[in-house]
């Protein structure tokens, strides 16, 4: 598996009491899976998100991403799989509204310094969702 999470919970205090925002959340998601995650508005997707993608660290249990725990990599570990492996589009007002949604998605390329280059080939998969690319 690319991505597993087992029993995930994260834990927020909200007036100095506990609120728990995540808890036993499970997942396994392999190389060329495609998913999808919906819920009503404080359901917990958006800190899901920020859990899978190593930008908070869970209250209990852990995130592995390609054979690597999360909890066990330093800062600088963390912050170099996130930049070099990990692509995420915060929610809000994060798109810059003057480039198409592909462009948007490709713009961390342009900084990415390794050589290796984007893995999307362009129009491969956003036709499917009538996204303009």
């Amino acid at each position: 598996m690319l991505l597993q999470a087992e029993n995930l919970q994260k834990e927020y205090k909200r007036g100095g009491e506990p609120f728990l925002a995540l808890n036993d959340v499970s997942l396994a998601i392999g190389k060329e899976d495609f998913i999808l995650i919906t819920g009503r508005s404080g359901s917990g997707k958006s800190t899901l998100l920020n859990l899978l993608a190593g930008l908070l660290p869970p209250t209990q249990e852990a995130v592995v991403f390609n054979g690597q725990k999360f909890s066990n990599l330093r800062d600088d570990e963390l912050s170099r799989l996130r930049n070099e492996q990990i692509g995420f589009i915060p929610q809000g007002q994060s798109l810059l509204p003057n480039l198409t949604v592909l462009d948007n998605v490709l713009l961390p390329f342009r900084f990415y310094r390794s050589g290796k280059g984007p893995w999307i080939r362009p129009g491969a998969c956003w036709s499917k969702w009538a996204f303009p690319i």
